[in-house]
């Protein structure tokens, strides 16, 4: 009887030992397949980031084309979604025990493209966001009334003094080009002696001045902004966005 006895909690011994371990595996497969469903969550949020940054940049090309402020407000409000999820992502990873420094390196990377998109969007907005707004506009305005004066006077070796830098001045603007700047001085300074020198033109003197002092801010603020995708805060704002 105490062999039956002990075969029969040899028995209850092993059958406790197998419930727990197959309580274990359990356990711990459970544990694995939510941590792995954890993992695969967080590997799709990172993968969608790459979509909002693609939208940044949409929002980006869209307002430096179009001239839009409408753009303007959309990337600022795309930037502040995205900059809550990525810390709501780098969060999770912390907690679960994953590097986290290229997340918080992209959040850095994103963060300084929405400053220097903010300093962009400001120096579009001063050269003008259209032909009558900003350094453009005033630069209208003033060879706008040199050349009413011009015109009613009907001096035309002076009007074809003013077309040519007028010719300049688009020549600059469609090609960004620093030599049709200088060309532009060249010109200006030709049609300032010539203004000088005829007493009914010397109304004109001050309006010439005008108008090139407003032409000099202009490209200024242009090299500023960049004469090309690579230099000034144009340069700035690519190198940020292959930084992502």
């Amino acid at each position: 009887m105490l062999t039956n006895l002990s075969i029969k909690a040899r028995n209850i011994l092993l059958a406790c030992v197998v419930v727990l371990g197959l309580t274990t595996i359990h356990s711990t497969a459970k544990f694995f397949h939510n941590k792995e469903k954890v993992l695969l969550t967080l590997r799709e949020n990172i993968s969608s980031l790459k979509e909002d940054i693609l939208t940044l940049r949409k929002h980006e090309k869209d307002f430096l084309m179009r001239h839009d402020v409408t753009y303007e407000k959309a990337l600022l409000e795309s930037s502040t979604k995205l900059l809550e999820r990525l810390k709501i992502i780098t969060q999770t990873a912390d907690k679960k025990g994953i590097n986290t420094s290229n997340l918080k390196k992209l959040e850095e990377v994103i963060t300084t493209y929405v400053r220097i998109f903010n300093e962009v969007a400001t120096q579009k907005k001063r050269i003008g966001l259209s032909p009558e707004e900003g350094l453009e506009g005033q630069m209208r305005q003033a060879i706008h009334e040199a050349e009413r004066g011009f015109k009613d006077l009907k001096d035309y070796k002076m009007q074809t003094l003013m077309l040519t830098l007028r010719r300049n001045e688009k020549d600059f603007m469609l090609r960004l080009s620093l030599k049709y700047a200088e060309e532009h001085r060249i010109n200006y300074e030709k049609a300032l002696a010539y203004a000088q020198s005829h007493e009914e033109l010397v109304f004109s003197v001050k309006l010439l001045e005008t108008y090139r002092q407003s032409f000099v801010e202009f490209v200024k603020a242009y090299e500023v902004l960049g004469l090309n995708e690579k230099s000034g805060l144009n340069g700035k704002l690519r190198d940020t966005v292959h930084q992502t």
